[in-house]
């Protein structure tokens, strides 16, 4: 299914047990197609948004009705991983867990905000599927990213909420589809490494421990082992100053992208033929790359594993606005929206005791 002889695919299934049950079985199918007929434009996949499981960026307070997270793709990773002519956005998989209510792919170049790449402020967890864009969109080397997540905290019991990959934890991650595939390139996630955040939160250092499957706190040595989620919940002091500042932080401060070489590969170390490279733990990539699955832009570092580059939201730029095509107007005693569809069809929506809707 490859040119290259060492490429392999790998199925990752994440379940969810909360009681503990002991007698559940459960039966998964993968299945695949493929033809003779190569395609004109061979796709790939890359996630965009904040790093996840081990660090402390994804931190939602308590009961929070509508927290801001974004997660970055720097300029540098672009320019590092995109060849000259770009790539093009053909589709995308928006992707929370239960606290999600929004998210926004968006798109900058230079000093302007590009019209978002797919945008949903109604999303809902138990529906996400894969989206083709009407309009498929080029991405140039140079360009920004920001996977902006609003999430909703208020059915948590009272209880932080911290990145992972469990379903009481979450994600703020894009799926986006595109051509051609860079190989290698799949993973672009961002996380906030300043004094400032550090100082803020009271962590200066987390980690992801495999045998507890949950974030646990490396720095301070005082805190060392604790449950990074049980810290937010008895040492962080939630009040409103507490609430204003994280969600600044987690908007407008710096954040480091990172943007790892994934592409798996066989060495032959030692005349051993068909050994796998190691697996490592603290980044979930494979440990090093060879020089002919890099960019051009790249192979002036061989074996480099890892790229960091730091990226901001900039507060002083010009923000993109969708086109106004909407009114409010009080519907039958409820709130709700009138306006015409850009094919002149009139609708309006509002609330009725059967939810929300819209009609024609």
């Amino acid at each position: 299914m490859s040119e290259s002889g060492s490429e392999y695919f790998m199925l990752q299934t994440h379940f969810n047990n909360p009681e503990l049950l002991s007698n559940v079985n459960i039966t998964v199918t993968l299945e695949a197609y493929y033809t003779k007929k190569i395609r004109e434009n061979e796709a790939g996949v890359v996630g965009i948004g904040t790093s996840v499981p081990g660090t402390p960026s994804l931190l939602l307070p308590p009961d929070s009705k509508n927290h801001i997270i974004m997660g970055h793709c720097a300029p540098g990773c672009t320019t590092s991983w995109f060849p000259t002519e770009g790539i093009t956005v053909f589709a995308s998989f928006l992707h929370t867990h239960s606290t999600g209510r929004g998210m926004r792919l968006q798109h900058f170049r230079g000093d302007v905000e590009l019209p978002w790449i797919i945008s949903d402020d109604n999303f809902n967890y138990n529906y996400q599927p894969g989206r083709v864009l009407r309009e498929e969109r080029k991405v140039f080397p140079g360009d920004q990213l920001i996977q902006r997540c609003v999430h909703d905290t208020t059915g948590k019991n009272g209880s932080a909420v911290i990145g992972g990959y469990g379903f009481v934890q979450e994600m703020c991650l894009s799926f986006t589809y595109f051509y051609n595939r860079v190989p290698g390139f799949s993973r672009c996630t961002s996380d906030i490494m300043t004094e400032n955040y550090a100082n803020l939160i009271g962590v200066r250092n987390t980690t992801f421990d495999l045998s507890r499957s949950e974030t646990v706190i490396t720095e301070p040595p005082q805190d060392s082992g604790q449950s990074f989620v049980d810290f937010a919940n008895k040492n962080i002091v939630w009040d409103k100053q507490m609430r204003e500042e994280i969600q600044r932080q987690h908007v407008f401060e710096p954040q480091i992208s990172i943007c790892i070489d994934y592409f798996a590969r066989l060495q032959e170390p030692q005349g051993q033929v068909g050994q796998m490279e190691s697996f490592s733990d603290s980044n979930f990539g494979w440990e090093s790359a060879s020089e002919e699955s890099l960019p051009e832009e790249n192979k002036s570092q061989p074996n480099q594993k890892t790229y960091e580059h730091e990226s901001t939201f900039r507060q002083n730029l010009p923000v993109f606005s969708p086109p106004a095509i909407c009114s409010r107007e009080n519907f039958r005693g409820k709130v709700g929206w009138k306006g015409k569809q850009n094919d002149g069809i009139q609708w309006q929506s509002g609330t009725s005791k059967f939810g929300f809707g819209r009609r024609q």
